[in-house]
């Protein structure tokens, strides 16, 4: 039987790093922020050409320019932090053990027995791992704490499991 072990603690910098990631890979987040952007550029450039910005539009673009380029990323910058703060499994060192039909994993505070037919998808990125339970529920293993002959066992445990017909690329 195929096995891999793996121990990870995400920091709460490197979980700021992965929200922000998440949040602007999206495009509609980074179409509003490109706008908001040009919307600062454009009442700035009006007041350094000299022009009345008083009108209701001016003030709507400086509001919305700040709210798309300022507000959205504070917000989420401290909305993470007090998520991460808030959620003890976080700052915990969770042990996870793979099979090529299982996945066990195991906190400070929590245990459990996963069966890959029941997750939702796995997605590899540069630094990160995340196994989803759900579309909002995931496991998040930092690939900083894994060898490289163990990010290559996981590779060939995912070729394991996509000849069993586990399709976590959803």
């Amino acid at each position: 039987m195929v096995e891999l072990k793996i121990k990870s603690k995400i920091s709460l910098n490197g979980y700021l790093k992965l929200s922000f990631f998440m949040t602007y890979r999206k495009p509609s987040i980074i179409f509003f922020n490109i706008l908001g952007f040009f919307l600062l550029l454009a009442v700035f450039s009006g007041f350094a050409k000299g022009y009345d910005m008083s009108s209701a539009g001016a003030y709507a673009s400086l509001i919305f320019g700040i709210v798309f380029v300022v507000v959205v990323p504070l917000s989420l910058y401290f909305g993470t932090k007090k998520s991460y703060r808030a959620n003890k499994t976080f700052q915990e060192e969770i042990e996870f053990r793979f099979t090529e039909e299982k996945m066990f994993v195991k906190g400070e505070t929590f245990e459990a027995n996963l069966t890959l037919s029941t997750m939702y998808k796995m997605e590899e990125l540069k630094n990160y791992i995340l196994i989803y339970h759900n579309r909002q529920a995931m496991n998040i293993i930092s690939k900083e704490s894994m060898s490289k002959a163990q990010i290559k066992h996981f590779h060939e445990l995912c070729d394991i499991w996509r000849r069993h017909k586990y399709d976590l690329t959803k």
